[in-house]
C-alpha cells in the first residue's frame, strides 16, 4: 500500500530538544469527502500538542489548489477544513515531509453494480479493528459491493472436534463488520487443516474437507457473496501438482455444499493461462462443479482482450453439450493490479499515476470483454518482494489508484459496453464506449500520462472528466485533453 494513513513525522521544539510528532487521521474515511462541501479532517497528534502546521493541497496532476494552516483541536489533535472540487488530491505537510490522499466524490447511493469489487485481504494484512472497519465503510461509500478475503482454514478448524471462528485474526468480527455495512465477502482459503493429512498443499481427507466447509458455510453464509475454491493451484500454492489433484478438492467441496448454500462456487483461480493445465482441469470435470471461473492477471491493459479470448476459446473447446453452456460460464478476475516500488509510505507521483492508469484501464477492458466481476488488487498497504501493491497508504488514506477506481465505478456502473468509437488519431490506443438509457461515455485511452496530450475524436462531446473525476475543458479547437492517459468523454447519444 501507499504511505501511512496519516503518519506525518514532524519536528517541533520542546524544552530545546527536537522531538518527533506523529499525525494520524482520527477517522480514515474522513479522507473521502463530498465535493463542493466543506469537510473537516481531524488528525491525532500522537507525540504532543501541535498547532499552526502549514499544509498544501495539490490535485491529481500535482497542481496546488489550496494552502493554509491546521488548527488546534484540543490538546492532542489538529484539524483542517477543506472545500474540494471533484477529484483526487494530496494534502502535504512540508515540515513533516509527509502526504495523505483525499478523494472528493459523492457517496454511492442505491444498488451496487456487481462488476466492481476489490481484493481486500484485510483478514491478513490489517490488524487494527478500527482501520478495518474504516476501510469497509470506504469500500461501501465507493460503490464496491464485494471484497475478496482470505481465511486460514487450519486455524478456524484446528482439530476434528474443535472450532475457533475468531482466532487471533478476528475472522468472525471482520466478516460481521462487512455484513453490517452491506458489503459481501468472496471467501477463499488455500491451506488445509493439518489433522486432515496433506498431499502436498491439499487436504488428504476430502470427506473431512467437504464436511468442514459445510460447517463453515453454515456459520458465515450471511456474510458471503461467493466462495472461491483455493488460490492459484497452478503454481506453488497447489504444490506444483497436476490439475486433477485440484479438481478433486473442488469436486469434494462442491458436493459437500450442494443444496446447503446458495452462494456461487468459483473455481480455477489461475495465476497463468496455461492451456495444458486448463485442459486437464476441464477433462477431470472442473467446469461441471462450479458456477464461475476465476483467473488473475498482472499484465498490461492492452493484453486483456487477448487473454480473455484465450480463456473463452478454452471453455468453448470443452463444451461437449453443444449448447454453449461453458462458453457462457461467468469469468471473474479476482486479482488484477499494478504495483509501485516498495520502501516508502506513499509512492512517487509518477509511480502512483502509472499504477492508477493500468488498474483502471484493465477494469475498463474487463468490462468491455464481458468479465462478470473485477477485483482490483490490493486494497490495503501491502509490500511483497520489491513491490507494493497497495491502493491505500500505510495509514489508510487513498492513493491515486483508489481515487481513479472509485471514479470508474461512479462513471460506468450500470452501463453496458456498446462498441468502440471510430477514430484515426494515432495517440489513441482504445476508445471504448459504454451507455445506458440516459447517457453514453467513451473511455479514451492513450496509455501514458502526458500533461500536454490532446486528441481528436471527430464527434460532438458534452463534457469531459479526468481519470479521477476532475472536470476537464476541451481545447479551443475542440481537441480532447488526455493528461492522465485516460479521459472520460460524455457523448451526445443522438450523434
Amino acid at each position: 500500500m501507499c504511505r501511512s494513513l496519516g503518519a506525518c513525522v514532524l519536528s517541533f521544539i520542546v524544552g530545546g530538544a527536537a522531538q518527533a510528532a506523529t499525525l494520524k487521521p482520527v477517522a480514515p474515511e474522513a479522507c473521502f469527502v463530498t465535493p463542493g462541501s466543506p469537510a473537516t479532517i481531524r488528525w491525532d497528534v500522537r507525540s504532543g500538542p501541535l498547532a499552526g502546521l502549514e499544509y498544501v493541497v495539490r490535485d491529481y496532476a500535482g497542481k496546488q489548489v489550496a494552502a493554509g494552516q491546521a488548527k488546534a483541536a484540543g490538546a492532542d489533535a489538529i484539524e483542517t477544513t477543506l472545500n474540494l472540487s471533484q477529484g483526487f488530491f494530496e494534502i502535504d505537510f512540508p515540515v513533516a515531509k509527509q502526504r495523505f490522499g483525499l478523494v472528493a466524490l459523492p457517496a454511492w447511493q442505491g444498488k451496487k453494480d456487481p462488476f466492481f469489487a476489490i481484493d481486500g485481504a484485510l483478514s491478513w494484512l490489517v490488524r487494527d479493528d478500527a482501520l478495518r472497519e474504516a476501510l469497509v465503510r470506504v469500500a461501501a461509500r465507493s460503490g464496491i459491493g464485494m471484497v475478496r478475503e482470505r481465511l486460514t482454514w487450519g486455524a478456524v478448524h484446528p482439530a476434528a472436534d474443535r472450532w475457533d471462528w475468531e482466532t487471533r485474526n478476528r475472522f468472525d468480527t471482520l466478516r460481521r463488520t462487512y455484513a453490517k455495512h452491506g458489503v459481501e465477502v468472496l471467501e477463499m482459503a488455500h491451506d488445509g487443516p493439518g489433522w486432515m493429512g496433506r498431499v502436498a498443499k491439499y487436504p488428504q481427507d476430502l470427506v473431512a474437507a467437504a464436511v468442514s466447509w459445510q460447517k463453515i458455510a453454515a456459520h458465515w453464509r450471511p456474510t458471503w457473496g461467493a466462495l472461491e475454491i483455493w488460490n492459484e493451484p497452478d503454481i506453488s500454492f497447489g504444490g506444483d501438482l497436476p490439475a486433477d489433484q485440484y479438481v478433486a478438492l473442488a469436486k469434494a467441496i462442491s458436493y459437500g455444499l450442494f443444496g446447503k448454500t446458495d452462494v456461487p462456487l468459483v473455481g480455477g483461480v489461475m495465476a497463468h493461462c496455461n492451456r495444458a493445465y486448463l485442459d486437464t482441469a476441464a477433462e477431470n470435470g472442473l467446469l461441471e462443479c462450479i458456477d464461475a471461473f476465476s483467473f488473475h492477471t498482472y499484465g498490461r491493459a492492452m493484453e486483456m482482450e487477448n487473454l480473455v479470448a484465450k480463456y473463452r476459446d478454452w471453455l468453448a473447446a470443452h463444451d461437449s453439450s453443444g449448447l454453449g453452456r461453458y462458453g457462457y460460464l461467468p469469468l471473474w478476475i479476482t486479482e488484477c493490479g499494478r504495483p509501485w516500488k516498495k520502501g516508502t509510505e506513499r509512492p512517487a507521483e509518477g509511480q502512483d499515476a502509472e499504477s492508477a492508469l493500468d488498474i483502471t484501464m484493465k477494469g475498463v477492458e474487463a468490462r468491455a470483454c464481458g468479465i462478470a466481476r473485477y477485483f482490483a488488487f490490493v486494497y490495503p498497504y501491502y509490500e511483497e518482494n520489491e513491490n507494493n501493491f497497495g491502493m491505500m497508504d500505510k495509514r489508510g488514506t487513498p492513493l491515486r489508484s483508489m481515487g481513479a477506481y472509485a471514479q470508474m465505478i461512479r462513471t460506468l456502473a450500470g452501463m453496458g459496453y456498446v462498441g468502440d468509437l471510430k477514430q484515426t488519431d494515432p495517440a489513441i490506443q482504445r476508445a471504448r464506449v459504454f451507455g445506458d438509457l440516459t447517457q453514453t461515455v467513451a473511455v479514451v485511452y492513450t496509455g501514458k500520462a502526458d500533461a500536454g496530450c490532446k486528441v481528436r475524436l471527430g464527434v460532438p462531446t458534452l463534457h469531459l472528466r479526468g481519470i479521477d473525476g476532475r472536470s476537464l475543458d476541451p481545447a479551443s479547437d475542440g481537441a480532447i485533453p488526455v493528461p492522465d492517459g485516460l479521459t472520460y468523454v460524455w457523448l451526445d447519444p443522438s450523434q
